[in-house]
């Protein structure tokens, strides 16, 4: 394969990954199988092209300076794999039995989907050019559903483009339709444009003072903090309980676990006052504080239709299938069967991701899964610490703690069973890595 066919295939590639993540979030979260069926042709095409481009370059083979890292590209995209053909073994008639088999083929396409993300990104993106148009192209989409989720609550409008809300009308969702989804797809995004401010306030430290303002990083840290106090403003108009203290905890890991030492000081000040700030415009905005909702959250667990419930019917589901699950997309089917009498209230989701996969495709794909997400943040952890590029280090840090925003919120909801946040997830994990794995010449 000479140069122009390589160019073409990586346009090709840039073009689907773009295409995915600007697309999946503005079709209302991809839920709907009508919304989420040209994300499917998409995933197929890019796991189609990106394998071309791998067998005929060679990919993993001629980066043998890099032989460490590949090893861990591996082992995630291994472990990927070997899910994806969990789920197709539950597909298998006379064997897997899927009692659903056209939720079984959703799923099945929806995890392609996101997993040709990270399988495009951690194998084809070799400039930081291209990284940096798939992370700006994350934040620019973020940008897009703050504003759009504020302006609809403030205006009262509150319309998803030319259809009227049914739900959730007294806060902002953006063209999510759960504020929760929202306020985790906010999350991620948010992440990112904490790398752009790091990226440029690292540059600005290392030059000598008599430079620091110059070649635009001050307008470029202006704008970076206007989009931080914006996505969170976003996020408090969400009313989710859980996104604020996922995207704290997961800061706070991330300032004293990734980033280097000498700069949690600065970075804690300068995370301080932007959400000070945020909350500020919130109140200047007359955004309703989301605290009342915190006050209400005993009640909510002990009452009858809580979410314990669903926690417990999807133990109860799991432990019937333990080894391989009931089927993958099928709690909500399930969920009468296996629920206790006392709960009257349906759920579609358990409200945990991973009692939720572990129930659909029992202990083993629960295994593959996390074992795909942890081999790839070893991978990124063990290469960034030998990285001194800015670029780098801002990056696969601001990625990580995006990552672990969203596994800590896998806790207490759905974020993987949402294609926009299930595929935006496995982006920034292939940022991390790729962050921390490239050299790029610098």
């Amino acid at each position: 394969m000479d140069n122009s066919d390589t160019l073409r295939i990586d346009k090709l590639i840039d073009v689907l990954v773009i295409f995915l993540l600007v697309y999946l979030p503005l079709a209302f979260g991809g839920v709907a199988l009508q919304w989420r069926a040209p994300s499917f042709i998409a995933g197929a095409a890019l796991m189609v092209f990106t394998t071309i481009r791998l067998l005929k370059i060679g990919r993993l083979n001629e980066e043998k300076t890099n032989s460490q890292s590949s090893s861990g590209t591996q082992w995630a995209l291994v472990f990927m794999a070997l899910f994806l053909l969990l789920l197709l073994f539950q597909q298998l008639p006379g064997i897997g039995r899927h009692p659903a088999p056209q939720k079984g083929w959703i799923a099945l396409f929806t995890y392609m989907t996101a997993f040709a993300v990270f399988f495009a990104i951690t194998t084809a993106v070799q400039s930081k050019a291209r990284l940096n148009v798939i992370i700006f192209c994350i934040v620019i989409v973020g940008v897009f559903q703050a504003l759009y989720g504020l302006i609809e609550q403030i205006s009262g409008h509150q319309h998803i483009f030319l259809f009227s809300k049914r739900a959730y009308k007294d806060v902002a969702t953006g063209t999510f339709i759960n504020r929760n989804h929202y306020a985790a797809y906010l999350m991620m995004s948010l992440s990112l444009c904490m790398g752009v401010f790091l990226n440029t306030w690292s540059h600005r430290l290392s030059r000598g003072p008599k430079t620091r303002w110059r070649q635009g990083s001050a307008s470029k840290l202006a704008i970076a903090g206007f989009i931080l106090v914006l996505g969170l403003t976003a996020i408090w108009a969400s009313a989710s309980r859980a996104a604020p203290i996922m995207l704290a905890g997961a800061l706070i890991l991330g300032i004293f676990i990734f980033a280097p030492s000498k700069s949690n000081k600065s970075l804690i000040i300068i995370f301080a006052c932007v959400v000070g700030a945020a909350i500020l415009f919130s109140l200047w905005l007359g955004i309703s504080p989301v605290s009342h909702r915190y006050f209400s959250l005993i009640g909510d667990l002990d009452a009858a239709g809580g979410r314990p419930g669903a926690y417990a019917t999807a133990w109860r589901m799991w432990l019937a299938a333990p080894i391989f699950g009931h089927g993958a997309g099928l709690f909500g089917d399930l969920f009468y069967c296996f629920r206790s009498a006392d709960i009257k209230v349906f759920y579609d989701h358990a409200h945990n991701d991973y009692l939720e996969i572990c129930a659909e495709t029992g202990v083993f794909g629960l295994i593959f899964f996390i074992g795909a997400i942890i081999s790839s943040l070893a991978v990124s952890l063990k290469r960034r610490r030998s990285r001194k590029s800015h670029f780098a280090l801002a990056f696969s840090w601001a990625s990580m703690t995006g990552v672990l925003a969203l596994i800590f919120h896998g806790l207490v909801d759905f974020n993987f069973q949402i294609p926009a946040n299930l595929t935006t997830f496995f982006a920034l994990l292939a940022i991390a890595q790729v962050a921390a794995m490239r050299r790029f010449g610098d």
